[in-house]
């Protein structure tokens, strides 16, 4: 797809999309009510205060956080008049919600990402990437497959994926498989790794890394974070998490360069890369 065609999918909202749409919109607003008492961020109060001390059930209520108990609800919902407008929620207007709350994350809080934690990641995206290529010969299992797995895992899940895959020519049913798994992984990883720093005993900055570090998407690390912080009474550690999560995503276009002089060389090519190395990395940017 298009950067051009990508843009026009943000206005393509039609009335199939409606309801889905409006049901998400409820869903959000309505978790959000019954976790936090409010519509939105320092809104007016819909519920009061007290309800979420003397409550047991609202208590609770506030400790799971709107995102998580959203993506609960949301799961059962798979109603096939709902799909387009939840379809377009989860690709557009995700987006569009991560870019604001990125917008909250201050140099500040940017800068507070250790260099150790910086290092801890990238030897992390190396091993994972290295393994992949390595077990997947092993296995018998075809090179793109296993770039896809390793590329998946190591930096940023899907996106990662639909980006190398023109790349290491991937076949559709192994880039069809290796989505579904990972997307499936990342789900399991928002409660599972979040739950794993708090039995480990990891500090905030250490959990920080783990999940930053971790999982796939940034619609992953967000209500990892939120779990972290409110179900296990953790830090808050957000734009730590993001912080990590965005070396992962802009070291894409390295990877993808790799890649690209890898399956080049393994296949005999007299010139390497098909294309100079400054128009690949511009064209392999998102």
């Amino acid at each position: 797809m298009s950067y051009r065609d990508d843009l026009k999918g943000y206005f393509a909202l039609g009335r199939k999309e409606a309801l889905g749409l409006a049901a998400c919109i409820l869903l959000a607003a309505a978790s959000y009510v019954v976790t936090r008492g409010t519509l939105f961020e320092n809104g007016p109060r819909v519920l009061p205060a007290e309800l979420f001390i003397s409550d047991p059930v609202f208590s609770a209520l506030a400790k799971v956080g709107p995102i998580v108990l959203a993506l609960l609800l949301g799961l059962p919902i798979a109603l096939r008049t709902l799909f387009p407008g939840a379809a377009y929620s989860g690709k557009y207007l995700l987006r569009i919600a991560i870019a604001l709350m990125g917008a909250r994350v201050t140099v500040d809080v940017l800068s507070g990402a250790s260099p150790t934690g910086m290092i801890i990641i990238v030897a992390t995206m190396v091993v994972v990437i290295a393994m992949a290529l390595r077990l997947g010969r092993k296995l018998k299992l075809d090179d793109d497959a296993s770039a896809l797995i390793g590329t998946g895992n190591a930096v940023c899940g899907v996106s990662a994926c639909l980006s190398v895959a023109p790349v290491v020519e991937a076949k559709p049913h192994n880039l069809h498989a290796v989505i579904g798994v990972i997307s499936l992984l990342g789900l399991i990883g928002v409660f599972f790794v979040p739950w794993l720093a708090s039995i480990a005993g990891l500090d905030d900055a250490q959990s920080a890394v783990l999940i930053g570090g971790s999982l796939h998407e940034i619609g992953n690390v967000v209500p990892a974070a939120d779990i972290y912080t409110g179900t296990l009474g953790g830090g808050d550690i957000l734009g730590l998490v993001l912080a990590y999560k965005m070396v992962r995503v802009g070291l894409l276009v390295v990877v993808a360069y790799g890649l690209a002089r890898l399956f080049s060389q393994r296949a005999g090519a007299a010139e390497g890369v098909p294309v100079k190395p400054q128009g690949f990395l511009l064209a392999s940017w998102r």
